[in-house]
């Protein structure tokens, strides 16, 4: 499975030259998948990509002009994956969010492929089908061969509600007899624990990593538990969170002490397998006045180091994906 954190340019955590010590930590870091929306997307986001030598996944960016009331033009769209073909690896259609809008989505993957047919570039175009659209369009996207698949409209809705869909929709057509995946699926939004794991999903996305990093000052990590397998926390180490003192807020501070020492076992073995920038090292002890490195206070101050280590988790969480699905039998 692949996890592409959204936004790693458009957020500045791969742009270089920024002054700011908190970006300048993340510059040079070359997380292996990229997911930008064109809804931010610019020729210069593009040359950056090109430069660093990356491919992206392209999103519509419909949601967020949904929820700005933005209206994107399907030829503007299409122009811009033709300008920068040669770092786009896939293309999300321009989805239509809202209820009844099925058709408007479809007439839209139409449009694109036409506008996009001369230079044998349909291919890039996948289709979108939302959790409260009709099971006839995900029957028709499959029945006209398409052999990837994105399901939207996860976002507002909740974990039980999106994992009763989610069991319905991979147990009725996208898995085989065995459980394995018919075709490949993408999952926006989707970096739920419970959910990421639970299906066979060939990617998953979210933006809601900047948010735990910046705003929150959390950072996920994994612990090996007790009876082999990993267990997913999120932590807070933000010195700035008014909750870091409150009992059950999971920051660091409010951590029985038994399990501060867990995470400190933690930080240490990810500590040992962070890659150093001497010259990073120095500013960055210079202007915030602690050590750099994946120590509670050095991540207290710095949402850099925290992106640095939600970027890892990712990475290392991919090597978990579920390779089949067979749903749960219940008894009479």
């Amino acid at each position: 499975m692949i996890i592409f954190p959204g936004g790693l340019y458009h957020s500045g955590v791969a742009r270089s030259g920024s002054q700011s010590i908190h970006l300048r930590v993340t510059e040079k870091a070359r997380y292996p998948h990229v997911l930008e929306s064109f809804h931010y997307a610019d020729d210069r986001m593009a040359q950056m990509i090109r430069q660093n030598g990356q491919r992206i996944f392209l999103d519509s960016g419909a949601y967020s002009a949904f929820t700005q009331g933005v209206r994107i033009s399907p030829r503007r769209y299409a122009r811009f994956i033709r300008q920068h073909r040669d770092i786009i690896e896939i293309a999300a259609n321009l989805d239509v969010i809202g209820k009844g809008s099925e058709q408007s989505s479809y007439r839209n993957l139409k449009t694109m492929q036409t506008l996009l047919q001369n230079d044998g570039l349909c291919h890039l175009i996948k289709p979108v089908h939302h959790l409260r659209d009709a099971d006839y369009w995900l029957e028709k996207y499959l029945d006209e061969g398409h052999d990837f698949i994105c399901l939207g409209g996860l976002v507002p809705e909740s974990t039980r509600i999106v994992r009763r869909w989610l069991d319905h929709i991979w147990s009725k057509f996208l898995t085989n007899a065995d459980g394995t995946p018919k075709v490949k699926v993408h999952g926006f939004g989707l970096t739920t624990r419970e959910l990421m794991f639970r299906y066979p999903f060939y990617s998953v996305d979210s933006t809601s990593w900047i948010t735990v990093s910046r705003f929150v000052g959390g950072v996920l990590m994994d612990f090996a538990l007790e009876d082999g397998s990993i267990g997913d926390f999120k932590i807070g180490f933000s010195d700035r969170n008014p909750k870091r003192f409150e009992p059950n807020s999971w920051h660091y501070l409010s951590l029985p002490s038994t399990d501060r020492k867990k995470v400190d076992q933690r930080l240490v073995q990810l500590e040992a397998e962070r890659i150093r920038d001497p010259e990073i090292e120095a500013a960055f002890d210079a202007e915030l006045g602690v050590k750099m490195g994946f120590n509670p206070e050095a991540l207290g101050q710095c949402y850099g180091l925290r992106d640095l280590l939600n970027l890892g988790y990712f990475e290392r969480a991919m090597k978990r994906g579920a390779s089949k699905f067979v749903k749960e039998r219940r008894l009479p």
